[in-house]
């Protein structure tokens, strides 16, 4: 038993120590203390949209937070909820038409989409050395697909078939 609790013990702290710092500080990605990327968000009519550029500036992930109405989502509530039923997620778009990918998007506060984003920038090894990394990034959009805009298409064909029939 006590070999067992060491070997947690030390796989746990093998894991701690492994595990890469990811932070936001003046709109710098960091990882470990060194530059990924810059982000950069600029919002309009609530549609925000997150720019993640390179040292030299240039373009390499297009981040648009989206939302929708699904009615599979809504739920029985005592009091109306304009947000009941909404799907808020973000559309990755890489540079250089790479692809497209969409994951969930569950934070709140710009700190916390900002950090978010770049968690999933740099756990998912998107940049390396300051460049899209190929990859990675055909993983990340094999991994995510476009299962929200499919969902929305989803969504609107079925009522479509409604109005004409």
């Amino acid at each position: 038993m006590k070999k067992l609790s060491f070997t947690i013990i030390l796989l746990l702290f093998a894991t701690a120590v492994s595990a890469q710092q990811v932070e936001v500080r003046r709109n710098q990605i960091l990882s470990d203390g060194n530059q990924v990327a810059t982000i950069e968000r600029a919002c309009a009519l609530g549609i925000c949209t997150f720019f993640i550029r390179n040292s030299e500036g240039r373009n390499l992930i297009t981040i648009v937070q989206r939302d929708f109405i699904d009615p599979a989502e809504k739920r029985d509530t005592p009091h109306p909820n304009p947000n009941n039923g909404r799907v808020f997620y973000l559309r990755f778009s890489f540079a250089d038409g790479r692809g497209i990918a969409e994951t969930q998007s569950v934070a709140i506060t710009r700190n916390a989409q900002n950090r978010a984003i770049a968690t999933t920038i740099v756990m998912s090894n998107l940049i390396q050395n300051g460049e899209l990394n190929d990859g990675a990034v055909q993983d990340f959009i094999q991994t995510h697909g476009t299962r929200f805009t499919d969902r929305q298409n989803q969504i609107n064909s079925n009522i479509r078939q409604i109005i004409i029939r």
